[in-house]
């Protein structure tokens, strides 16, 4: 045993080989010959069912095996499976087996590892290995080809495990399963925060919009003043020493917002200033994408002159008739959605409305100052939202410092 960094502190814990720890072994193949006229189907783990800290078993595979393979290969509670191999982030990722499908088995790609001394904790054996003290050492002891990277049964033996007592292993292994424990939680909250916003987006739109009978619906070229499909540039006309900025479908995110660090810059005559410049209030309409991102609107807010491209259309409003904020927030409801896909042609992959389908379109008007109104509280919402969920960013961000430097001997 050699002495080593310790995890916790600066003691010096001894180094263990992993074979010194655990009995070790590979696991069934597939397409072997098999003497046996006995055998029985069983299911088995595979490389695609272990992933980094947990099992993926929704999609177990079985196999036929004899009675003596299924008693070599079973697992029990308390196993640690590892992956031989296959692409360099999949290379030594491991979990803890717990029992979960009765007469399991597991496959060559597998390495099984079992107690085999009271001197180790499997929970923290699981961390180590999958921690970057662990992912170092088997990219730095692996055969690597193009994208392949993978590991012997010799090199999992001499796997170095840094050995505290059995009492600071478990509290390592504690602290880091409630650090995985925080960035799952997160990874849900962060999942379901576009389906909680639309929910409230919806339930507040339609009690504006269809919970008032004399709310009135005007098509669409009713309530403009005008709308103009933007100015054609060859990418040879752009150029960032220009002197204006030219936005372009991609300057419209999905959230609505424009994004105008995405602007490229081109030159233009003063006429072309005066026809394709947007405004304050201006809405930009995605006419020309893939389909599902065809009708994308964002709502310009600012005083730069600013170009538009040939793939949006601008519309200006009447004046106190629709607030251009309201108009997004239609057409990103469900009911201005639906209208929208009903005026999309083309392909899945290409696909446009144009201005002779999309003036027909209804759009509901609630009173002006309620349609402000909406904005408002939407406004605050997501920024609620947002707030709550940089706190959860700030969680995320100490769970994985905090597992990646206790297990990388940076103390």
């Amino acid at each position: 045993m050699n002495g080593g960094t310790g995890l916790l502190g600066r003691e010096n814990y001894p180094i263990v080989p992993l074979e010194d720890l655990c009995d070790l072994c590979s696991g069934i193949t597939k397409g072997r010959k098999i003497d046996s006229t006995v055998t029985v189907e069983v299911p088995y783990m595979a490389v695609a069912n272990v992933q980094d800290g947990s099992l993926k078993l929704d999609n177990v595979k079985t196999i036929e095996a004899t009675p003596e393979e299924i008693h070599r290969y079973h697992l029990m509670p308390g196993d640690l499976l590892l992956t031989e191999g296959g692409d360099p982030d999949k290379l030594g990722r491991g979990a803890i087996w717990n029992g979960e499908i009765s007469s399991c088995i597991h496959q060559n790609h597998i390495f099984r590892a079992r107690k085999a001394s009271q001197h180790v904790d499997m929970e923290y054996l699981a961390h180590l290995v999958s921690s970057p003290y662990g992912k170092r050492y088997f990219l730095r002891q692996s055969k690597q080809t193009t994208g392949i990277a993978s590991i012997n049964m010799g090199q999992l033996k001499r796997f170095p495990v840094p050995l505290p007592p059995l009492e600071v292993q478990r509290r390592i292994a504690a602290i880091l399963d409630k650090a995985d424990q925080l960035l799952g939680q997160s990874r849900l909250l962060i999942k379901k925060v576009p389906s909680v916003e639309q929910s409230i987006f919806e339930s507040l739109f339609g009690e504006l919009v269809n919970g008032r009978s004399s709310c009135p619906v005007k098509a669409l070229e009713e309530i403009v003043k005008g709308n103009r499909i933007g100015l054609v540039r060859a990418s040879n006309e752009c150029g960032s020493e220009l002197p204006y900025s030219y936005l372009k479908m991609d300057s419209i995110g999905r959230n609505g917002r424009l994004l105008l660090h995405k602007a490229t810059k081109t030159s233009a005559s003063p006429e072309e200033l005066a026809d394709y410049s947007v405004r304050d209030g201006d809405v930009l309409f995605n006419t020309r994408n893939s389909r599902e991102l065809v009708g994308k609107t964002a709502v310009y807010r600012g005083a730069d002159e600013m170009l538009f491209n040939n793939n949006l259309m601008r519309l200006r409003f009447k004046s106190n008739t629709v607030s251009p904020d309201f108009f997004r927030l239609f057409l990103a409801s469900r009911q201005g959605a639906s209208e929208l896909e009903s005026r999309k042609s083309g392909t899945t992959s290409v696909c446009a409305i144009y201005w002779k389908n999309l003036k027909t379109m209804p759009v509901p008007l609630p009173p002006y100052e309620l349609q402000i109104q909406l904005d408002k509280t939407l406004e605050s919402l997501e920024s609620l939202i947002n707030n709550y969920f940089r706190q959860e960013a700030r969680c995320n961000v100490l769970a994985r410092v905090l597992k990646s430097d206790l297990m990388s001997g940076n103390h």
